[in-house]
């Protein structure tokens, strides 16, 4: 009797010497992602628990529901055992964790914190425009979502009504290849966004960022006609061809700095080609079949 006497007094001692168990699980954030790629940090408090009697099990839990697919916190954390572990995976919106803490007596203590990620949405709709030289014609990226409002930055900053607009109107007098990024509200940055305005003008100069210069010899073409590249592009490089009213008419890979051109267009008329290396456009020009 004595004996048990004795512990429950040195629970009690234990109890005043270390006090009150306190769980602070970090606080509520946003994480910039864009797909498998995002900012990965560390959750959870510095420290996260104190008081009490150490040491700590730490336990991370989630119930998040995709269909009918339930997910737990080990698949977004590396650990969800560790007191400050990391974000491996996103979601496509906010996630709310909850941290549990036991101490060495038993005692437990909960805090919960919400993660919301920034979340880019892209349309597979290209933004092309073929005008007649002094139209005006209105542009918008293809880039959606994030955390808004969402600010715009435009480049090159020629004949258009303001770079910083989500639709501005545009008026060039040759072919511009239009640039958009995307910024959200807590800094997340999109992938660019290109909007090509090709105008129908005797004049062949281009105010574009192309990397590479590219040819069409000879042109008007012929069925021996080559587009020919300055350099070989690296990567994922394809070329798509569109006619005078905008529609594509092919879309090739690239493999070379020569491309055949000449059998590949049936009907007479004027054509756009496109030359990209992923989303970047590395190339463009015109030819005429007649």
């Amino acid at each position: 009797m004595k004996t048990r006497l004795w512990l429950v007094f040195l629970i009690f001692l234990s109890i005043r010497a270390y006090g009150q168990l306190f769980v602070n699980a970090g606080n509520d954030t946003a994480i910039c992602s864009n797909g498998e790629d995002f900012d990965t940090i560390q959750i959870g408090g510095n420290p996260t628990a104190f008081g009490g009697v150490e040491p700590y099990k730490y336990t991370w839990s989630t119930n998040y529901l995709v269909g009918s697919q339930l997910y737990g916190a080990s698949h977004f954390l590396d650990d969800s055992t560790k007191s400050n572990p990391k974000i491996v995976n996103p979601t496509l919106n906010f996630i709310k964790l909850k941290l549990t803490v036991t101490d060495n007596l038993g005692t437990k203590g909960e805090d919960s914190i919400t993660i919301r990620f920034s979340v880019f949405h892209y349309l597979t709709i290209e933004c092309i425009n073929f005008i007649n030289h002094g139209d005006t014609v209105a542009i918008s990226g293809n880039m959606g979502q994030g955390i808004g409002p969402l600010s715009y930055v435009w480049s090159p900053n020629y004949n258009i009504s303001d770079t910083s607009a989500a639709s501005p109107n545009v008026w060039p007098d040759t072919t511009v290849h239009y640039q958009v990024y995307a910024i959200d509200s807590i800094g997340c940055i999109s992938e660019p966004s290109t909007c090509s305005i090709y105008v129908n003008t005797t004049g062949i100069s281009q105010i574009n960022n192309d990397l590479i210069k590219s040819d069409v010899i000879p042109n008007p073409i012929n069925s021996n006609s080559k587009i020919l590249l300055s350099e070989n592009i690296m990567g994922n490089a394809t070329i798509q061809i569109f006619n005078s009213k905008g529609q594509s008419i092919l879309l090739d890979k690239l493999s070379s700095d020569t491309y055949i051109i000449g059998d590949k267009i049936i009907a007479d008329g004027f054509y756009i080609y496109v030359i990209k290396n992923g989303n970047i456009i590395m190339s463009s020009g015109k030819f005429v079949k007649k």
